[in-house]
């Protein structure tokens, strides 16, 4: 949704997924850290990445909520959108881990 919905023209939905988005990334990335505990395939340590991921997008949710208006001023939206973007690239680093755990499985 929020790739599919510009800021510049689509603004409500855009807001609505990216709120959504990341609380959805904060779910997945706790369900995968049970699973991997639970998991007697993957080490735990892919585990504790994953609950430090889920640590991160809620620091950012709570960011989103209680932290500067986007709308507020130039700098009030640059923290949003960086703090977004580090957000992004903890996911990607997350899933590169998840990856590589994987990846050992076929070895």
């Amino acid at each position: 949704g929020v790739g599919l919905t510009p800021v510049d023209l689509y603004l409500p939905i855009h807001e609505i997924s990216a709120k959504w988005l990341f609380r959805c990334f904060f779910s997945a990335s706790l369900c995968y850290s049970i699973i991997i505990l639970h998991s007697n395939l993957i080490e735990n340590k892919y585990a504790v990445c994953y609950l430090l991921f889920a640590l991160t997008i809620l620091i950012y949710i709570f960011i989103s909520e209680f932290g500067p208006s986007p709308k507020e001023s130039e700098l009030a939206l640059t923290i949003q959108v960086i703090s977004q973007k580090i957000i992004l690239l903890i996911l990607i680093a997350a899933i590169y881990f998840q990856t590589r755990a994987l990846d050992m499985l076929r070895s």
